[in-house]
Protein backbone atom coordinates (compact mmCIF):
# COMPACT_ATOMS: atom_id res chain seq x y z
CA UNK A 1 0.00 0.00 0.00
CA UNK A 2 1.38 3.40 -0.96
CA UNK A 3 1.79 6.18 1.59
CA UNK A 4 -1.23 8.47 1.81
CA UNK A 5 -0.61 11.82 3.42
CA UNK A 6 -3.20 12.96 5.94
CA UNK A 7 -3.59 16.50 7.20
CA UNK A 8 -4.67 15.04 10.53
CA UNK A 9 -3.91 11.62 12.02
CA UNK A 10 -6.17 8.63 11.57
CA UNK A 11 -8.83 8.36 14.24
CA UNK A 12 -8.31 5.38 16.55
CA UNK A 13 -8.41 4.28 20.17
CA UNK A 14 -6.13 2.23 22.40
CA UNK A 15 -5.75 1.63 26.12
CA UNK A 16 -2.43 3.48 26.14
CA UNK A 17 -4.08 6.43 24.41
CA UNK A 18 -6.83 6.47 27.02
CA UNK A 19 -4.28 6.43 29.83
CA UNK A 20 -2.35 9.30 28.32
CA UNK A 21 -5.41 11.53 28.01
CA UNK A 22 -6.39 10.84 31.63
CA UNK A 23 -2.84 11.50 32.87
CA UNK A 24 -2.20 14.71 30.93
CA UNK A 25 -4.25 16.15 28.06
CA UNK A 26 -1.34 18.34 26.99
CA UNK A 27 0.92 15.33 26.54
CA UNK A 28 -1.91 13.64 24.65
CA UNK A 29 -2.14 16.64 22.30
CA UNK A 30 1.58 16.71 21.58
CA UNK A 31 1.80 12.94 21.09
CA UNK A 32 -1.25 12.36 18.88
CA UNK A 33 -1.74 15.70 17.12
CA UNK A 34 1.15 18.16 17.27
CA UNK A 35 3.66 15.47 16.23
CA UNK A 36 1.62 14.39 13.20
CA UNK A 37 3.52 14.78 9.91
CA UNK A 38 6.54 15.88 11.91
CA UNK A 39 8.62 13.40 9.93
CA UNK A 40 8.22 15.47 6.77
CA UNK A 41 11.22 17.50 5.61
CA UNK A 42 9.28 20.76 5.44
CA UNK A 43 7.10 20.18 8.52
CA UNK A 44 6.48 23.19 10.79
CA UNK A 45 9.01 23.55 13.64
CA UNK A 46 6.52 22.50 16.35
CA UNK A 47 5.55 19.35 14.45
CA UNK A 48 9.19 18.38 13.91
CA UNK A 49 10.09 19.05 17.53
CA UNK A 50 7.06 17.20 18.89
CA UNK A 51 7.73 14.24 16.59
CA UNK A 52 11.34 13.98 17.78
CA UNK A 53 10.30 14.20 21.43
CA UNK A 54 7.50 11.68 20.91
CA UNK A 55 10.12 9.14 19.86
CA UNK A 56 12.34 9.55 22.91
CA UNK A 57 12.71 6.43 24.99
CA UNK A 58 14.29 5.77 28.37
CA UNK A 59 16.47 2.98 29.63
CA UNK A 60 13.68 1.08 31.40
CA UNK A 61 11.45 1.30 28.31
CA UNK A 62 14.34 0.40 26.02
CA UNK A 63 14.97 -2.71 28.09
CA UNK A 64 11.29 -3.69 27.96
CA UNK A 65 11.19 -3.20 24.19
CA UNK A 66 14.43 -5.17 23.70
CA UNK A 67 13.10 -8.05 25.79
CA UNK A 68 9.81 -8.09 23.89
CA UNK A 69 11.60 -8.09 20.51
CA UNK A 70 13.83 -10.92 21.64
CA UNK A 71 10.86 -12.82 23.09
CA UNK A 72 9.29 -12.90 19.62
CA UNK A 73 12.30 -14.84 18.29
CA UNK A 74 12.31 -17.06 21.38
CA UNK A 75 8.62 -17.93 20.93
CA UNK A 76 8.97 -18.76 17.25
CA UNK A 77 12.06 -20.90 17.81
CA UNK A 78 10.55 -22.71 20.78
CA UNK A 79 7.28 -23.37 18.96
CA UNK A 80 8.96 -24.60 15.78
CA UNK A 81 11.40 -27.09 17.30
CA UNK A 82 10.54 -27.33 21.01
CA UNK A 83 13.99 -26.09 22.01
CA UNK A 84 14.24 -23.10 24.36
CA UNK A 85 17.30 -20.90 23.66
CA UNK A 86 19.88 -20.57 26.41
CA UNK A 87 19.83 -17.67 28.82
CA UNK A 88 23.21 -16.59 27.48
CA UNK A 89 21.93 -16.27 23.91
CA UNK A 90 18.87 -14.29 25.00
CA UNK A 91 20.87 -12.10 27.37
CA UNK A 92 23.42 -11.28 24.68
CA UNK A 93 20.65 -10.35 22.22
CA UNK A 94 19.08 -7.94 24.72
CA UNK A 95 22.41 -6.43 25.77
CA UNK A 96 23.44 -5.88 22.16
CA UNK A 97 20.25 -3.94 21.49
CA UNK A 98 20.69 -1.82 24.62
CA UNK A 99 24.35 -1.15 23.89
CA UNK A 100 23.47 0.01 20.38
CA UNK A 101 20.83 2.41 21.73
CA UNK A 102 23.21 3.67 24.42
CA UNK A 103 26.01 4.34 21.94
CA UNK A 104 23.67 5.95 19.44
CA UNK A 105 22.15 8.25 22.05
CA UNK A 106 25.61 9.51 23.00
CA UNK A 107 27.19 9.73 19.56
CA UNK A 108 24.48 9.89 16.86
CA UNK A 109 22.29 12.82 17.85
CA UNK A 110 22.22 14.19 14.30
CA UNK A 111 20.94 10.86 13.03
CA UNK A 112 18.18 10.92 15.65
CA UNK A 113 17.19 14.46 14.72
CA UNK A 114 16.85 13.43 11.07
CA UNK A 115 15.18 10.08 11.70
CA UNK A 116 13.91 9.70 15.29
CA UNK A 117 12.19 6.38 14.66
CA UNK A 118 15.25 4.67 13.20
CA UNK A 119 17.81 6.08 15.63
CA UNK A 120 16.53 6.00 19.23
CA UNK A 121 17.48 8.71 21.70
CA UNK A 122 17.42 8.14 25.46
CA UNK A 123 15.47 10.60 27.58
CA UNK A 124 18.26 10.46 30.15
CA UNK A 125 20.82 11.59 27.57
CA UNK A 126 18.69 14.17 25.78
CA UNK A 127 17.75 15.97 28.97
CA UNK A 128 21.25 15.57 30.40
CA UNK A 129 20.64 13.83 33.72
CA UNK A 130 22.03 10.34 33.07
CA UNK A 131 21.84 7.44 32.79
CA UNK A 132 23.28 7.15 36.28
CA UNK A 133 25.37 4.19 37.35
CA UNK A 134 22.56 3.25 39.73
CA UNK A 135 20.12 3.06 36.82
CA UNK A 136 22.54 1.04 34.71
CA UNK A 137 22.99 -1.45 37.56
CA UNK A 138 19.21 -1.67 37.95
CA UNK A 139 18.84 -2.56 34.26
CA UNK A 140 21.57 -5.18 34.57
CA UNK A 141 19.67 -6.69 37.48
CA UNK A 142 16.47 -6.71 35.44
CA UNK A 143 18.22 -8.62 32.67
CA UNK A 144 19.59 -11.17 35.16
CA UNK A 145 16.15 -11.77 36.65
CA UNK A 146 13.79 -11.40 33.67
CA UNK A 147 15.62 -13.55 31.12
CA UNK A 148 15.49 -16.80 33.15
CA UNK A 149 11.91 -15.97 34.15
CA UNK A 150 10.96 -15.63 30.47
CA UNK A 151 12.62 -18.91 29.51
CA UNK A 152 11.05 -20.77 32.43
CA UNK A 153 7.65 -19.10 32.13
CA UNK A 154 4.48 -21.16 32.02
CA UNK A 155 3.54 -19.63 28.68
CA UNK A 156 6.79 -20.63 27.00
CA UNK A 157 6.52 -24.16 28.37
CA UNK A 158 3.06 -24.46 26.85
CA UNK A 159 4.32 -23.06 23.55
CA UNK A 160 6.81 -25.94 23.44
CA UNK A 161 4.03 -28.50 23.20
CA UNK A 162 3.58 -29.68 19.60
CA UNK A 163 -0.23 -29.55 19.88
CA UNK A 164 -0.21 -25.84 20.71
CA UNK A 165 -1.63 -23.62 17.94
CA UNK A 166 0.18 -20.31 17.81
CA UNK A 167 -2.05 -17.51 16.50
CA UNK A 168 -0.44 -14.15 17.31
CA UNK A 169 3.00 -13.04 18.50
CA UNK A 170 3.52 -9.40 19.51
CA UNK A 171 2.25 -7.71 16.36
CA UNK A 172 0.03 -4.66 16.07
CA UNK A 173 -3.57 -5.54 15.26
CA UNK A 174 -7.00 -4.03 15.67
CA UNK A 175 -10.74 -4.52 15.73
CA UNK A 176 -13.63 -2.08 15.36
CA UNK A 177 -16.04 -0.70 17.92
CA UNK A 178 -18.40 2.26 17.42
CA UNK A 179 -16.86 2.97 14.01
CA UNK A 180 -13.48 3.32 15.71
CA UNK A 181 -10.35 1.31 15.07
CA UNK A 182 -9.31 -0.20 18.41
CA UNK A 183 -5.63 -1.10 18.53
CA UNK A 184 -4.36 -4.09 20.47
CA UNK A 185 -0.90 -5.64 20.74
CA UNK A 186 -1.06 -8.80 22.86
CA UNK A 187 2.31 -10.45 23.30
CA UNK A 188 0.96 -13.94 22.67
CA UNK A 189 -2.27 -15.61 21.66
CA UNK A 190 -2.34 -19.38 21.33
CA UNK A 191 -4.63 -22.37 21.75
CA UNK A 192 -3.70 -25.32 23.92
CA UNK A 193 -4.48 -28.93 23.11
CA UNK A 194 -7.40 -28.83 25.58
CA UNK A 195 -9.08 -26.16 23.45
CA UNK A 196 -8.41 -23.30 25.87
CA UNK A 197 -7.05 -20.08 24.42
CA UNK A 198 -4.25 -18.29 26.29
CA UNK A 199 -3.59 -14.58 25.86
CA UNK A 200 -0.28 -13.44 27.36
CA UNK A 201 1.14 -10.08 28.33
CA UNK A 202 4.81 -10.08 29.39
CA UNK A 203 5.59 -7.49 32.08
CA UNK A 204 9.10 -6.36 33.04
CA UNK A 205 8.01 -3.84 35.67
CA UNK A 206 5.88 -3.77 38.79
CA UNK A 207 2.22 -4.72 38.93
CA UNK A 208 -0.08 -1.91 37.86
CA UNK A 209 -3.87 -1.81 38.43
CA UNK A 210 -4.18 -0.70 34.79
CA UNK A 211 -2.83 -4.09 33.67
CA UNK A 212 -6.28 -5.61 34.14
CA UNK A 213 -7.88 -2.93 31.95
CA UNK A 214 -5.38 -3.75 29.23
CA UNK A 215 -6.24 -7.44 29.41
CA UNK A 216 -9.95 -6.67 29.15
CA UNK A 217 -9.29 -4.86 25.86
CA UNK A 218 -7.19 -7.78 24.68
CA UNK A 219 -10.03 -10.16 25.55
CA UNK A 220 -12.35 -8.05 23.40
CA UNK A 221 -9.78 -8.25 20.63
CA UNK A 222 -9.63 -12.05 20.91
CA UNK A 223 -13.42 -12.25 20.70
CA UNK A 224 -13.93 -9.75 17.88
CA UNK A 225 -10.89 -10.63 15.78
CA UNK A 226 -10.49 -14.36 16.41
CA UNK A 227 -13.99 -15.42 17.59
CA UNK A 228 -12.67 -16.59 20.96
CA UNK A 229 -15.56 -16.90 23.43
CA UNK A 230 -15.19 -15.71 27.01
CA UNK A 231 -15.35 -19.18 28.57
CA UNK A 232 -12.61 -20.38 26.19
CA UNK A 233 -10.08 -17.69 27.14
CA UNK A 234 -7.55 -17.29 29.94
CA UNK A 235 -5.66 -13.99 30.10
CA UNK A 236 -2.25 -14.30 31.72
CA UNK A 237 0.03 -11.61 33.07
CA UNK A 238 3.62 -12.84 33.25
CA UNK A 239 5.43 -10.61 35.78
CA UNK A 240 8.96 -11.56 34.84
CA UNK A 241 10.82 -9.43 37.38
CA UNK A 242 8.89 -11.17 40.18
CA UNK A 243 8.91 -14.52 38.35
CA UNK A 244 5.17 -14.78 38.94
CA UNK A 245 2.09 -14.95 36.81
CA UNK A 246 -1.54 -14.02 37.28
CA UNK A 247 -4.44 -15.52 35.34
CA UNK A 248 -7.74 -13.75 34.78
CA UNK A 249 -10.96 -14.68 33.06
CA UNK A 250 -13.64 -12.26 31.88
CA UNK A 251 -17.31 -13.00 31.51
CA UNK A 252 -19.55 -11.74 28.73
CA UNK A 253 -20.83 -9.12 31.19
CA UNK A 254 -17.24 -8.03 31.89
CA UNK A 255 -16.66 -7.48 28.20
CA UNK A 256 -19.90 -5.54 27.81
CA UNK A 257 -18.77 -3.29 30.66
CA UNK A 258 -15.41 -2.88 28.94
CA UNK A 259 -17.17 -1.84 25.75
CA UNK A 260 -19.09 0.77 27.72
CA UNK A 261 -15.86 2.05 29.28
CA UNK A 262 -14.28 2.34 25.83
CA UNK A 263 -17.37 4.13 24.54
CA UNK A 264 -17.07 6.72 27.34
CA UNK A 265 -13.40 7.19 26.57
CA UNK A 266 -14.10 7.60 22.86
CA UNK A 267 -16.74 10.22 23.69
CA UNK A 268 -14.24 12.11 25.84
CA UNK A 269 -11.67 12.07 23.04
CA UNK A 270 -14.20 13.17 20.44
CA UNK A 271 -15.29 16.06 22.65
CA UNK A 272 -11.81 17.53 22.08
CA UNK A 273 -12.23 17.59 18.31
CA UNK A 274 -13.38 20.41 16.05
CA UNK A 275 -14.15 17.96 13.26
CA UNK A 276 -14.70 14.29 14.12
CA UNK A 277 -14.56 13.17 10.49
CA UNK A 278 -11.14 14.71 9.88
CA UNK A 279 -9.98 14.06 13.47
CA UNK A 280 -9.10 17.75 13.69
CA UNK A 281 -8.32 18.74 17.30
CA UNK A 282 -9.33 21.87 19.12
CA UNK A 283 -6.66 24.46 19.92
CA UNK A 284 -3.92 23.50 22.35
CA UNK A 285 -5.61 25.42 25.20
CA UNK A 286 -8.34 22.77 25.22
CA UNK A 287 -5.66 20.29 26.35
CA UNK A 288 -4.50 21.54 29.77
CA UNK A 289 -1.36 20.43 31.54
CA UNK A 290 -1.68 18.45 34.75
CA UNK A 291 1.66 19.01 36.47
CA UNK A 292 0.30 17.81 39.80
CA UNK A 293 -0.55 14.36 38.42
CA UNK A 294 2.55 13.44 36.44
CA UNK A 295 6.29 13.77 36.85
CA UNK A 296 6.80 16.45 34.23
CA UNK A 297 10.57 16.21 34.08
CA UNK A 298 10.27 12.56 33.05
CA UNK A 299 7.80 13.36 30.26
CA UNK A 300 9.11 13.37 26.71
CA UNK A 301 7.53 16.77 26.08
CA UNK A 302 8.96 18.56 29.12
CA UNK A 303 10.99 20.79 26.81
CA UNK A 304 7.80 22.12 25.19
CA UNK A 305 5.94 22.61 28.47
CA UNK A 306 8.80 24.07 30.53
CA UNK A 307 8.24 27.78 29.75
CA UNK A 308 4.55 27.58 30.64
CA UNK A 309 5.29 25.54 33.75
CA UNK A 310 7.81 28.10 34.95
CA UNK A 311 5.38 30.96 34.32
CA UNK A 312 2.83 29.10 36.41
CA UNK A 313 5.32 28.80 39.27
CA UNK A 314 6.36 25.18 38.77
CA UNK A 315 10.11 25.61 38.92
CA UNK A 316 12.38 22.80 37.84
CA UNK A 317 13.32 21.97 41.42
CA UNK A 318 9.65 21.50 42.28
CA UNK A 319 8.97 18.96 39.52
CA UNK A 320 10.70 15.65 40.02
Amino acid sequence: MSYERREFPEWSWSESRRRMLVACPRRYYYHYYAAHNGWEYDAPPLARQAYRLKNLTNLHSAFGEALHRTAVDVVHQTHSNGVVPTARIVTDAIRNQLNEIYRGAHHDRQKWEKSPKRHPMLHEVYYGYGPSQTLIEAIKKKIEVCVPALLESRSLQEIRQPETQLTKVDSLDHFYLLDTKIYAVPDLLYRRSDGIWILVDWKTGDEDPADTNQLRVYALYARNRHSVLSHELICRLEYLYRNEFQELTFSADDLRNTERDIARSIAAMRSLLVDAVENRPQAIDAFPMRPGEITCQRCNFYELCRPELERAGFLQSQIS
